[in-house]
């Protein structure tokens, strides 16, 4: 290990470490080399890191503030090879974090700023919490958000004086931001398409304006994606019109990706997914079981069909009252011990 030792004076060497105080001690200080200097930001980063997974998030004191300063002053004079990290830039090895639960898993190890928190100061934090809630009129389901602990999380992180975004914030860069993350979701989800095929389903419906509105859906092993609303209030629905409806939703998607086209058992619908089915030839329409069955149960309960029901009920059951009252004569007959042996009762009853 090379040094450097000044022969007098505060400033007499070039290469002594800067001077922080007018003490005369320290025109006798050894410029620290680099390669031990190296060896001290490791330790002393390591150190710090395992604390700060274990016992949670630690502020660094002012006298780790000095060190890392005279640490970082002194490595300016080291004459090692190569140029050194930055303090705190070391590389990587995992983190503790791999191993252990998070702190909000039900049954997770606290950590110890937590558990030294006493019983008032977590009702207060709540307490701040409810009021925001309240005042903004939030549901009280959207606690079950799966975004809700992260964002506590997130901000119980960052410490004391972290602001939340702003109006302004909410609806410029941060939606932007927001909009940007979910497309890129998306096309997560449609690269699947290419690999395992998707099915189509146009939902048909009336919102509370009386306004007739498609809704396109895919569905695939990952999950189902909204695709797009189509408002079809002024539109004829008859098959022409839902074929290029329908045929443009299947351009968007790729027909080399479609396995079936999934629609309501209406007749147009009907007529409108056998002819896209023909023109492509690589997917197959099939009507919603769902709606077949709804279709059932509405004609169950209309009261036209009842006459026809107590008709239908009638002609089944009159012959299993006709055997039992045969049946019932038999037993009573009083000539015939056994009504079984008589052929004539028998071909009543059969």
């Amino acid at each position: 290990m090379s040094s450097c030792q000044s022969t007098g004076g505060i400033t007499s060497t070039p290469t002594l470490a800067p001077v922080r105080s007018e003490d005369p001690a320290w025109a006798h200080a050894r410029a620290v080399p680099g390669e031990l200097l190296n060896e001290m930001k490791k330790s002393k980063e390591k150190r710090r890191r395992i604390r700060s997974e274990i016992g949670g998030d630690i502020d660094l004191t002012s006298d780790d503030i000095d060190d890392r300063n005279s640490m970082e002053g002194q490595s300016q004079l080291s004459k090692g090879k190569g140029k050194s990290k930055e303090f705190g830039t070391g590389e990587s090895v995992g983190g503790l974090s791999r191993f252990f639960a998070p702190r909000t898993t039900p049954g997770a190890q606290p950590s110890i700023k937590s558990s030294m928190c006493s019983n008032e100061m977590i009702v207060k934090a709540k307490m701040a919490v409810v009021r925001w809630w309240y005042d903004a009129n939030l549901p009280f389901n959207a606690a079950q958000s799966k975004f809700y602990q992260p964002a506590i999380d997130a901000m119980t992180a960052i410490g004391p004086g972290f602001k939340g975004p702003s109006l302004y914030e909410l609806r410029g860069n941060l939606l932007k931001m927001a909009v940007n993350e979910v497309q890129d979701y998306l096309q997560q989800i449609k690269k699947i398409w290419n690999e395992t095929g998707c099915s189509l389903m146009a939902d048909g419906w009336t919102n509370q304006k009386q306004q007739s509105i498609i809704n396109f859906l895919v569905y695939c092993p990952k999950c189902t994606m909204f695709l797009k609303s189509v408002d079809t209030s002024g539109l004829r629905k008859d098959a022409e019109t839902l074929f290029n409806i329908f045929d443009e939703v299947v351009q968007e998607i790729g027909a080399e990706n479609l396995v079936q086209f999934i629609t309501d058992n209406d007749a147009s619908y009907k007529a409108a997914g056998k002819k896209l089915q023909q023109k492509y030839g690589s997917f197959y329409w099939c009507p919603c079981a769902a709606h077949c069955i709804d279709l059932m149960l509405e004609n169950f309960s209309d009261p036209r069909y009842f006459p026809l029901i107590d008709d239908t009920i009638k002609k089944e059951s009159d012959p299993l009252e006709k055997a039992a009252d045969v049946a019932a004569v038999s037993l009573s007959s009083p000539k015939n011990n056994n009504p079984l042996e008589d052929s004539s009762i028998m071909a009543l009853t059969f």
